[in-house]
């Protein structure tokens, strides 16, 4: 196989070898964005020294990590908050970021999370600027914040830092433009929509809902649109928990819903909405499911139960109805969510007779 570093040579000879030279660092580079994300976020279990020297494309199209003699646990709490550090330095929310650091051990008892956030503001920027920011700016500014505040930094915390530094040095060799927290946001939003706990649905209502309760429809189908690039290998679909949150979530959202019903499926109809309509139909189809299939139901709601939130679904539905206009589309898209509902109760039917059997 061939490392990163003798593949940057050939792109940077030129010749006829050059422009597959760096399809295959590219290719690399994003397998290795991949694996090591997978391997933080997801096992647990991280390759804490990934220099160009370790790391190998071999003929097969494969990405071998050399000298395992540095590895890192992540525990499940840190996971989480770096999931969560992601979503909130993308949008922006600093408070949500001192949360964050809180969760993975950083902050003493005593910090002024108040004033930590105003500190915070000042060097990451505003909004979601620091998205923007190379990952080694990005600690460089955290770690000065940290050194006014006397931040605790575990063991943990310092290899994955260092192994994420050293990751991005390898995918600059192949673009000059990355940044390793815009390639984290895709992956850490599908790893959310996976998720079936606490952690995910808030997560997700604040990258879908506005601070009032509004539904963001336009921002739904851009983060569907970004982090599904290509077509997945399965039907994408939330957890009917997941759904049956959005449905029936405290405060006024419920009504806000109902109210933009009309709007928000006028731009479904969009071409540019097919990625999120496909996600949407999906998801109300497994919901549906949940709720008719022999050892079914959505799992944990808020107050109010399956009962709410499956009622908010038929206000919305009613609510879009009293507009002409949308009745061919409603008509078909009621008709996708039901059928795949029906494929999916089959599905499942189908084993919990087995299994009666």
């Amino acid at each position: 196989g061939k490392g990163p570093n003798e593949l940057a040579r050939e792109v940077a000879a030129g010749g006829p070898s050059a422009g597959r030279a760096r399809r295959e660092l590219l290719c690399m580079v994003a397998r290795g964005i991949d694996c090591s994300l997978s391997q933080m976020m997801e096992t647990g279990v991280m390759h804490a020294d990934p220099h160009p020297g370790n790391l190998l494309w071999t003929p097969d199209g494969r990405l071998a990590y050399l000298d395992l003699g540095l590895l890192t646990r992540v525990e499940r709490a840190h996971q989480v908050a770096f999931l969560s550090a992601v979503v909130h330095i993308v949008k922006g929310d600093k408070a949500g970021l001192v949360g964050d650091l809180g969760c993975m051990g950083l902050l003493k008892p005593s910090t002024d999370r108040g004033q930590l956030e105003a500190d915070l503001e000042a060097a990451l920027g505003p909004g979601g600027e620091a998205s923007g920011m190379q990952f080694r700016s990005l600690v460089k500014r955290l770690a000065k914040v940290g050194l006014k505040y006397k931040f605790t930094f575990p063991p943990y915390y310092v290899l994955l830092m260092r192994s994420l530094v050293t990751l991005e040095g390898v995918a600059l060799l192949a673009d000059t433009q990355f940044k390793i927290v815009e390639a984290a946001y895709p992956f850490a939003v599908r790893l959310l929509l996976k998720m079936d706990s606490d952690v995910s649905s808030p997560l997700l209502k604040s990258l879908l809902f506005a601070p009032g309760g509004g539904f963001q429809v336009s921002e739904a189908v851009d983060l569907a649109n970004r982090i599904f690039t290509e077509p997945p290998p399965g039907p994408v679909m939330l957890p009917p928990s997941l759904v049956a949150n959005f449905l029936a979530p405290q405060g006024d959202t419920p009504s806000r819903l109902v109210e933009e019903a009309p709007g928000i499926v006028e731009a479904l109809r969009r071409p540019e909405a097919a990625v999120f309509r496909s996600v949407l139909c999906n998801s109300l189809g497994g919901y549906l499911a949940s709720l008719i299939t022999p050892g079914g139901g959505a799992g944990p709601c808020p107050p109010g139960g399956n009962a709410s939130a499956a009622g908010v679904a038929a206000r919305c539905l009613a609510r879009a109805f009293s507009r002409p206009q949308l009745w061919p589309f409603l008509v078909s898209f009621v008709a996708q969510c039901v059928a795949r509902a029906v494929c999916i109760s089959l599905e499942a039917g189908w084993g919990w007779l087995a299994s009666l059997w």
